[in-house]
């Protein structure tokens, strides 16, 4: 039994030594107005829920539900700000993940894709704010958190998935890399550049 599990552990360790990384990312939520909106309804749920005690008494289930309110509120400000977009780009494709909602690295391969380009997109008009998002009644999803410009993957089913990111030169030069399609010396020469 531990023989399997030994032989086991050293494949993925040689599958993850094997894959060459070139780009990463990490994004957080950065808009002030997401977070002073945030702070300032756990802040009033808050002060509302401790004015309660000072002021008449209130029934018990009311107070119950004040408490409530201002705990979920706090829980949620912690979830959103402790969350984390990540992006890497290997030789073997696509990771992606974004904890609590995608905890495990998801992998697209080059050849599940059917085209992909950098694109420009409004995070409010188009996905309705910062986040893990699908459109309604298409087969378009995304996870974007700040900025205007994002990975659009195009599958060769027709789904279509938006990574938003903060490098758009970078990420696009590795994608050529890990696929072949840019040698290493124009790459050395674009990094002098820049």
């Amino acid at each position: 039994m531990f023989h399997r599990w030994l032989i086991q552990a050293l494949y993925i360790r040689r599958q993850v030594i094997s894959e060459k990384v070139y780009f990463k990312e990490e994004q957080r939520i950065d808009q002030l107005g997401i977070k002073l909106f945030m702070a300032a309804t756990t802040a009033l749920s808050l002060v509302s829920f401790l004015l309660a005690d000072w002021g008449p008494p209130i029934p018990v289930e009311l107070a119950m539900t004040m408490m409530g309110v201002a705990f979920a509120l706090i829980w949620v400000n912690i979830m959103v700000f402790a969350m984390k977009f990540e992006t890497r780009i290997t030789n073997r494709g696509i990771y992606y993940k974004y904890p609590p909602i995608v905890w495990k690295w998801k992998q697209v391969t080059y050849q599940e894709l059917a085209d992909w380009r950098i694109r420009k997109y409004s995070i409010w008009r188009e996905f309705g704010g910062p986040g893990h998002k699908n459109k309604l009644f298409k087969k378009e999803k995304g996870i974007i958190i700040n900025g205007d410009q994002g990975l659009e993957l195009t599958f060769k089913n027709g789904k279509r998935l938006l990574l938003g990111t903060q490098r758009p030169g970078e990420l696009k030069i590795a994608i050529k890399r890990a696929k072949g399609e840019e040698s290493a010396e124009s790459w050395e020469r674009r990094k002098h550049l820049h």
